[in-house]
């Protein structure tokens, strides 16, 4: 019989306590609003994040919270937040354009 073995998930990311408050309360939001699929992710991914994620404090009494993902999670979450930024922010600039003027010099220079 082999032994139990748990797999850590690779990608870290520590934030303060306003930074997951934040990020709680957005997976929260899109969760309630959100379209069937990017919904459900966002729950499944608040609800790990509520769950596993591990609060520490620091000798200088400032809280943080550790939060783990797997490379499938965090590609949901990032998929998740630019599915959804365009309800809070318009852009100000066109920075597809400034991408393809980026990438004719780069392309011309090689």
């Amino acid at each position: 019989m082999m032994a139990y073995q748990s797999k850590k998930p690779p990608i870290r990311i520590v934030v303060n306590i306003d930074t997951f408050n934040n990020l709680s309360e957005l997976l929260t939001r899109i969760g309630n609003v959100g379209g069937e699929e990017i919904s459900e992710h966002a729950k499944k991914i608040n609800k790990k994040i509520l769950k596993y994620s591990v609060p520490h404090t620091e000798e200088n009494g400032e809280t943080f919270v550790d939060i783990r993902f797997f490379h499938n999670e965090i590609t949901q979450l990032v998929h998740i937040l630019l599915s959804n930024i365009s309800n809070y922010e318009e852009y100000q600039m066109n920075y597809f354009e400034e991408l393809l003027i980026s990438r004719k010099g780069y392309n011309s220079s090689s």
